[in-house]
C-alpha cells in the first residue's frame, strides 16, 4: 500500500467569522493571501503536478480543504471536481457552517467529500464568544445537513483555559448528536491568538489533569455503545497511556496515530500558494506553481524542522520516536518550534523545573 501524503490546502483567507484564536489574521503571511488567492488555472496546474510527483514516489495524496472558509471560493466544485478526476479519495473540508444546505451538500458528496469538519470550541455561550453571536446553532444545524447528505461529521474543539470548562460537555454533545468524530487540539497563541490567549497559557500538570477526566468521559461514552469515535489527537496522550500501562514500556509504539507531528507527514499550501510544513507558525518551503513538488517535499528547510536533535527537551526523552509534543504550541509561547513543549509534563531530567 502507497504511503499517505497530507495536503492541508488553504484556498482562502474569505471567512464570515473573525475567532479569537485564529492563526490567519494578524499572521505575516496573510496580506499576500489576500491580495494574492491562487486562480483557478494555477490551482488545477498544482493538483496535476502533485499526482506526477505522487505516482513518481509510489505516493497516495488525501486533501483537505480549509480557509477562511473554502465554500466561500465561486469554483471550489471545479477544485472538487478536479481531484476527483485524478483519483483523489476521502476529501476532507475544514469549513464553517453558515453556506451549507442540502442541495450542496449532496454535490460535495458526489464529488469525493467524504468528511466536512466543523468546529465547537465550547457549549453555546462559550462558542460564540469565541467565534461569533449564532454560529453555535448554525454549526448545529449544519451537521444534520451533512448527515443528511451521507458526509461524515467531525467536530473540532481548540482547547484553552478559557474553555476547558466546557470540554467535556462538548464531547458529550457530539456524542448526543452523532458526530462521527471528535479531537482537540490546544490553542497555539500565533495570529489572532497571541492577543487573545498568550498571557493565561495552561500548565502541564494542569493539562494532564485535563487529559484523564477526558479520558475517564471516552470510556464511559464507548461503554454506552456511543457510534462517535474519539479521537486522541493530541501526542501527549502518549506519556499518560504509558503511566497507566496501556502502552509498551519497552519498545516503540506502532500505532501510526502516535507518530511524531504533521510536518513529517504532509505539506500545508496558503492561500497565495506558499507551501508550509505548519500553518501555526511560519515555516515556509517554497511557493505553487513556481515550486515543484519534489523542491517542497525533499526541501531541506522541512527535514530541519523535523530533526529530533534540534527538539531542546525531546531528544532526551522516552517518547522521541513517536511524540514531540506539539510545535506551534512551542513556538507560539516561546518563539521557538523546538522549544519544550509547554504543556508537556515528563520528566527528562534536564528540564524539569
Amino acid at each position: 500500500m502507497a504511503e499517505g501524503l497530507g495536503i492541508q490546502w488553504h484556498l482562502t483567507v474569505q471567512c464570515d467569522q473573525h475567532c479569537k484564536h485564529c492563526y490567519m489574521y494578524d499572521s505575516i503571511t496573510y496580506p499576500s493571501e489576500l491580495k494574492n488567492e491562487l486562480p483557478l488555472p494555477q490551482i488545477l496546474r498544482t493538483i496535476d503536478s502533485l499526482y506526477e510527483f505522487t505516482e513518481k514516489k509510489d505516493l497516495e495524496p488525501y486533501f483537505a480543504f480549509s480557509g477562511g472558509d473554502p465554500i466561500l471560493r465561486s469554483d471550489l466544485l471545479d477544485i472538487l471536481g478536479h481531484c476527483r478526476k485524478r483519483g483523489a479519495k476521502d476529501i476532507l473540508i475544514l469549513g464553517n457552517p453558515f453556506h451549507l444546505d442540502l442541495p450542496l451538500c449532496k454535490r460535495l458528496k458526489e464529488l469525493g467529500v467524504a468528511g466536512y469538519q466543523i468546529s465547537i470550541d465550547g457549549l453555546e455561550e462559550t462558542h460564540d464568544r469565541f467565534r461569533m453571536p449564532g454560529s453555535f446553532k448554525a454549526s448545529l444545524r449544519a451537521i444534520k445537513i451533512l448527515q443528511e447528505a451521507g458526509i461524515d461529521t467531525p467536530i473540532m474543539f481548540t482547547l484553552s483555559r478559557e474553555n476547558a470548562k466546557d470540554l467535556l460537555g462538548v464531547i458529550r454533545l457530539a456524542h448526543e448528536i452523532g458526530a462521527t468524530h471528535f479531537s482537540f487540539a490546544r490553542i497555539s497563541s500565533v495570529g489572532s491568538g497571541r492577543k487573545n490567549f498568550k498571557a493565561n497559557p495552561m500548565g502541564a500538570m494542569e493539562y494532564r489533569r485535563i487529559l484523564l477526566r477526558v479520558n475517564l468521559e471516552y470510556e464511559r461514552l464507548r461503554r454506552q455503545g456511543t457510534r462517535t469515535d474519539f479521537g486522541n489527537k493530541d501526542h501527549l496522550w502518549v506519556p499518560l497511556f504509558y503511566e497507566m500501562g496501556w502502552l509498551d514500556r519497552e519498545g516503540p509504539f506502532v500505532e501510526p496515530r502516535y507518530h511524531r507531528c504533521g510536518m513529517s507527514k504532509g505539506i500545508c499550501i496558503l492561500a497565495d500558494g506558499t507551501a508550509m510544513a505548519c500553518r501555526r507558525f511560519h515555516s515556509p518551503l517554497g511557493r505553487f506553481p513556481e515550486s515543484s513538488w519534489e523542491e517542497v517535499v525533499d526541501s531541506p528547510e522541512r527535514e530541519a524542522l523535523t530533526t529530533l536533535d534540534r527538539f531542546a527537551k525531546c531528544r532526551e526523552c522516552r517518547f522521541k520516536e513517536v511524540c514531540l509534543g506539539c510545535p506551534a504550541v512551542a513556538f507560539g509561547e516561546h518563539d521557538d518550534p523546538f522549544a519544550p513543549d509547554p504543556q508537556c509534563w515528563v520528566d527528562t531530567g534536564e528540564w524539569l523545573n
